[in-house]
């Protein structure tokens, strides 16, 4: 069982169910109870049954009586996603360009120097245009962690898009620099 559970006795909706269903079917059990508002998160799942419930007496319900409450209704959410950048659109930037896809076609990583305005950012935001979709095993991956963090809500699809993280450029600290010998101002 998978829930919070509210002074009124509803099940309020819990961060992170995606990746606690894979762990318990991981482990072999057969089903697993979650809030109605969890309900098709936990439905990505395959091989597992999953229960709804919107309180506790739906939980009473189903042990005494083996009576299982009704699934929510299902309700798409689009994604937001980047799609609306694509890599055609970069004009000249042969080199980069070519190191771009020698990194997507190989898995590999590339890391980005130069000075500001030079279109680092805006090529790698379309990097995700030019990389394959992701299999099954990784879209669970990266929608659990998405489910775990709360970044998104998907309302039960998995997410197929690979996902673009900007970093901030203070990210990495800036070393002083110390030169011998030189004036130290007073």
């Amino acid at each position: 069982m998978i829930g919070e559970l509210s002074l009124d006795g509803s099940l309020q909706f819990c961060k992170g169910v995606l990746p606690r269903v894979l762990q318990a079917k991981n482990e072999g059990f057969k089903g697993i109870i979650v809030p109605q508002k969890n309900y098709h998160e936990a439905r990505l799942v395959e091989n597992i049954e999953v229960i709804p419930a919107a309180n506790i007496k739906d939980v009473i319900h189903f042990f005494n009586q083996n009576k299982t409450p009704e699934a929510p209704p299902f309700k798409s959410n689009e994604i937001k996603s980047n799609l609306n950048l694509d890599y055609k659109d970069v004009q000249g930037q042969y080199q980069v360009k070519r190191a771009f896809e020698i990194s997507a076609a190989g898995g590999h990583n590339i890391m980005l120097i130069g000075p500001p305005g030079a279109g680092k950012s805006m090529m790698a935001k379309r990097m995700t245009s030019i990389l394959p979709p992701l299999n099954n095993n990784e879209a669970l991956e990266t929608t659990s962690l998405y489910s775990v963090s709360q970044k998104v809500n998907f309302y039960g699809e998995l997410i197929r898009q690979r996902p673009f993280r900007k970093p901030h450029h203070t990210i990495s600290e800036v070393e002083p620099v110390f030169i011998p010998n030189t004036p130290t101002l007073q």
